[in-house]
Formats: structure tokens, C-alpha cells, sequence
């Protein structure tokens, strides 16, 4: 009987010991939840005279054309919990040329560091923890990272639409921005066409 005393004790401070320490150590490798806000220039639409080829009059000809960013899809992005150096899901944006130029247009895009949602939005992880890409099926280290500075992601004429493939992977659990960190994260990332 004392033995089976024992037994109840220890197994109830046991279990309440248990679950009063292992919330703690879950909370310091927690699943992060983290979205990215894609954002446009407010003038998409640039109209410019190019020189065209004119099969009819076999010659090149002035014309206007214009070049404009339009998101078709994939936005607000969010990629959910991720586990610190799990990579994430893939998520797509859609992207549409809206103008009318065969010349092809340049993609810039620029990230901006991953931020805290919590009072003063402290940088929990830097830009390049997001990669991109405008091919299907590569995998994350096969995606360009991004960057503060911005990059040209690709081209696409007048009318084409295209797919941007988007990852990211926040650091490990080893990391010492996690130490400490717990909530939601958010990035900024800006799309742009240049024609």
C-alpha cells in the first residue's frame, strides 16, 4: 500500500512537473507564423514610343507601347507555422504584363527583412531567408534569394503572365534571434516592371 502511495505521488508531481516544464521547452523551438505582404508600385502603367518591326512594310516603325505590373493571384501570402530550419511550403503569385509592348519587360523585386508583429516590429531574420524563382519545380536552394538592394527576377512581354515561386526557410533552432522570440512574422516584398 505505501508503495502504491508512492506511485500516485510521483506520478502526479511527475506529470505536473512535465507539463509545466515542457510548454517552455516547446515554446523556444515553436512553429513560426509568418506572412508576406506583396506590394506594387502605385504607377504601374508606363507609356513610351518603341521601335517595332511592321512585317507588312518589312521596317521598323514608331508606335506607342506601354509596359504594366498587374498581381493576378497569390496574394496576401501567408506560409503558415514553419518549424525554425523546416523549409516551407511553396506558395505562387501571379503576374501579369498589362501592356501592350512585344519588347520584354524587366522584373525587379526587393525583400525586405523578416519582422516581429510585435510592438516595434524588431528584424527577427534577414531578407535572404526567402527564395524566388519564375521556374516550376526547383527546389529552394535552386530559387533566388532576396534582398534588401532587389534584383531582376525575369522579363515577360506585353500581355504574357507568369508564376513567382516563393519559399523561405527561418533560421535554426540554434539561432539566437529565437532564443527569446515567440508570435507572428511578416515580410514586405515589392514587385516592379520595367519596360
Amino acid at each position: 500500500m505505501k508503495n502504491q502511495v508512492l506511485l500516485v505521488i510521483f506520478l502526479f508531481f511527475g506529470l505536473a512537473l512535465l507539463v509545466y516544464l515542457f510548454p517552455y521547452v516547446f515554446v523556444e523551438a515553436a512553429k513560426l507564423e509568418s506572412g508576406v505582404t506583396i506590394k506594387a508600385p502605385s504607377t504601374t502603367m508606363i507609356q513610351k514610343v518603341c521601335n517595332t518591326f511592321d512585317p507588312v512594310l518589312g521596317q521598323m516603325t514608331l508606335e506607342d507601347c506601354s509596359c504594366g505590373l498587374q498581381i493576378v493571384s497569390g496574394v496576401p501570402m501567408n506560409y503558415g507555422q514553419v518549424n525554425p530550419g523546416q523549409v516551407s511550403g511553396q506558395r505562387v503569385v501571379i503576374l501579369k504584363n498589362e501592356g501592350t509592348s512585344d519588347t520584354v519587360a524587366k522584373i525587379m523585386i526587393k525583400g525586405g527583412d523578416w519582422k516581429s508583429d510585435a510592438a516595434g516590429n524588431p528584424t527577427i531574420f534577414p531578407s535572404m531567408i526567402t527564395h524566388v524563382a519564375t521556374t516550376a519545380n526547383l527546389d529552394y536552394n535552386n530559387k533566388k534569394p532576396l534582398s534588401n538592394q532587389g534584383s531582376q527576377l525575369g522579363g515577360m512581354s506585353g500581355g504574357q503572365s507568369i508564376p513567382v515561386y516563393f519559399q523561405m526557410k527561418p533560421g535554426g533552432a540554434t539561432d539566437a534571434s529565437l532564443n527569446s522570440f515567440t508570435g507572428s512574422l511578416h515580410q514586405d516584398v515589392i514587385i516592379d516592371i520595367i519596360c
